[in-house]
């Protein structure tokens, strides 16, 4: 959430900052931050207005100033978010029908998908994001997944085996990689990658005294004796609750900080 809003801000100033660029390009995602961050802000202008009766006045006045200052940056990422999709930034035009012109060129904006190829207008960049994005959640995936394939069979070689203190830690430090493996991959689906690949490497200390509570854990629960496969499934379920639980508090303090 926190890189959520992070990076709608940054998409806010920059629409500012570009108040008079008609020529460029805008994501759909750039467009849509800053819209709704523009309506976050007049409905905050309104809502107080209607409470603090005393400035309604002033409040009203100061939100009517916003959008007028604002009419040039709403236009120029339209423009720009239309020229993303391939069509002309004249298509703004549509605006001036009555009732219905600005919500039509509004659902164009935020439906219409991003034109995949270089244009008059600019160069596709979003698209080479996306692949990145795309080809680093498969590598997540597949990870997550080797990682869960590999501590499972372990679990099944280990079967009416007697248990020693190497394959305590085989198991720990598995449990381990699975749990930041699918750490990495939930922190890619909801857009926070970077910042829990560096939440990873901040807490590296941290994260080796929940591997030795782990092997503590395993130790007093199988160490030299023989388990069946359901047994021994049970058991890495139950560490992988105590080690989830562990880690999560380590990203949730760090991430906090």
């Amino acid at each position: 959430m926190e890189n959520y809003w992070k990076e709608s801000k940054r998409y806010y100033f920059k629409a500012w900052e570009n108040y008079a660029n008609f020529k460029g390009r805008a994501t759909k995602k750039e467009y849509s931050r800053f819209i709704i961050l523009q309506l976050i802000i007049i409905s905050l202008i309104v809502g107080f207005a209607n409470i603090a009766k005393t400035y309604i006045v002033m409040l009203y006045g100061l939100g009517l100033l916003y959008i007028l200052a604002s009419f040039l940056p709403i236009l120029s990422i339209t423009v720009r978010r239309l020229h993303d999709t391939g069509k002309s930034g004249w298509w703004v035009l549509v605006s001036l029908i009555p009732y219905i012109g600005s919500f039509i060129v509004f659902i164009m904006c935020i439906s219409l998908p991003s034109q995949e190829k270089d244009n008059k207008w600019g160069t596709y960049s979003k698209g080479k994001d996306e692949n990145i994005e795309r080809n680093r959640k498969k590598e997540l995936i597949e990870s997550s997944n080797k990682s869960k394939q590999k501590l499972d069979s372990y679990i099944e070689e280990l079967k009416f085996r007697l248990i020693e203190p190497i394959h305590i830690t085989g198991i720990a430090n598995l449990i381990h990689t699975f749990i930041c493996h699918n750490y990495l991959l939930n922190n890619e689906i909801s857009g926070s990658f970077e910042s829990a690949k560096n939440i990873l490497e901040q807490t590296q200390f941290e994260q080796v005294k929940v591997i030795n509570n782990l092997k503590n854990y395993l130790n007093g629960k199988i160490l030299g004796l023989n388990w069946t496969l359901e047994e021994l499934n049970d058991v890495k379920e139950d560490s992988l609750k105590l080690a989830s639980k562990e880690m999560n508090e380590i990203f949730t303090n760090s991430s906090s900080k």
